[in-house]
Formats: C-alpha cells, sequence, structure tokens
C-alpha cells in the first residue's frame, strides 16, 4: 500500500537501510527497488537465514490489525497460502519487523 513520502529518520540504521538497499540483497515487495521509499513495508531475504524478513517502514513497535492484515495478505500472495507468519515480531530499533515468514 502506498503512501506518501514515509518518514525517514536520518541516522537511523534501518531508514538509512531502506533507503539504500543493497543490490545483492533479494526484494520479494516491492518489486521495484525505485518504489520502496513509498511503501508501508518491505519484505527482503534475510542475509544470514535466507528466510524472508518483513521490515515496516515507519517508526513504530505496534501495528494495528488493518496493517498487520496487509503484511499477512502480501506474504500470502508471494509465499502461497500454506504461509506462516509468526505473531512473534521483532522492534528493531523503533521498527517493527518480523522475521521468518516460512512454511512450518
Amino acid at each position: 500500500m502506498p503512501i506518501d513520502e514515509k518518514l525517514l529518520v536520518k541516522n537511523c540504521p534501518y531508514c538509512e537501510y531502506i533507503k539504500n538497499l543493497p543490490e545483492d540483497v533479494k526484494l520479494y515487495y516491492p518489486s521495484d527497488r525505485k518504489s520502496i521509499h513509498n511503501c508501508e513495508f518491505i519484505i527482503i531475504e534475510c542475509k544470514e537465514c535466507s528466510n524472508p524478513l518483513v521490515i515496516y517502514g515507519e517508526h513504530l513497535s505496534e501495528l494495528t490489525k488493518e496493517s498487520y492484515g496487509r503484511i499477512l495478505y502480501k506474504c500470502k500472495m508471494l509465499f502461497g497460502s500454506t504461509i506462516k507468519v509468526g505473531n512473534k515480531h521483532r522492534v528493531i530499533g523503533d521498527h517493527w519487523g518480523l522475521h521468518r515468514v516460512g512454511v512450518y
């Protein structure tokens, strides 16, 4: 879901990472790297475990049910309806993130 220029905080490691996503990082969503800065969240491949990783673009530690539903919907569209999205998430800095999206 595109949003109008979300707030990217200078010196925030995750804002900087989102803004300058390395070319060798597999991007699942959005499909166009030029659209990253306008997306509510991104889905990338974790370099450590190769599982999908969701990083929410705003500085939030908790999501609304609607936002979580959009993440779940997009994960199921990308990875199939048997995908499991754990309810344990991480707050990295103050970005909500979901690690280990997969079929369990």
